[in-house]
């Protein structure tokens, strides 16, 4: 049986400025590749292929306060904020810890959906959640790098693998 992986802790910066224990929720983008349908004459089934492309992302992220400074950053209709998660995973064999090691999720965002305050209620503090867009994505785990796009630079790698160099020099463009 492989050795799993508990992700434990994690320290979010916005803009380089260090927000551990604020922000209290981190949804990371979900990434969801464009299909084309392929139904031959004769074929028994429709089959869908992917066709190199992603759907657009977008992220959330909670804070346990109203941060007048985050606000300012964040809720710019027109400039990039620079996410940083960095959160810690022990790798488990069985019932013993064999391993701590560190990710790094770097996420370009831009303001989608958010409010003003947030949700007020009698006799608690409000919440504010940002919807962001997401116009890139770096995931770096145990210091190898996992994933990287970078939508405004036409750049996707998995796993050290650029999917998208040779689309590139078929296009003309590097």
């Amino acid at each position: 049986m492989p050795n799993r992986s508990i992700f434990t802790d994690a320290c979010v910066y916005v803009d380089g400025m260090q927000t551990l224990g604020l922000a209290t929720t981190v949804t990371p983008p979900n990434i969801t590749y464009k299909t084309i349908e392929d139904n031959s004459l004769g074929a028994i089934a429709t089959q869908e292929f992917n066709n190199g492309k992603i759907e657009a992302m977008e992220a959330k992220i909670t804070f346990n306060c109203f941060y007048k400074d985050i606000f300012s950053k964040v809720a710019h209709p027109f400039r990039s904020v620079q996410l940083a998660i960095y959160g810690n995973f022990i790798e488990y064999a069985g019932d013993e810890p064999v391993d701590n090691y560190g990710s790094k999720l770097f996420l370009r965002v831009s303001p989608k959906e958010f409010a003003l305050l947030g949700e007020m209620n009698e006799h608690e503090n409000i919440k504010p959640e940002y919807t962001l867009r997401v116009s890139a994505a770096r995931l770096v785990v145990k210091g190898e790098e996992l994933y990287n796009i970078d939508i405004s630079n036409n750049i996707l790698v998995v796993g050290g693998i650029d999917v998208r160099g040779a689309v590139l020099a078929n296009l003309g463009i590097v």
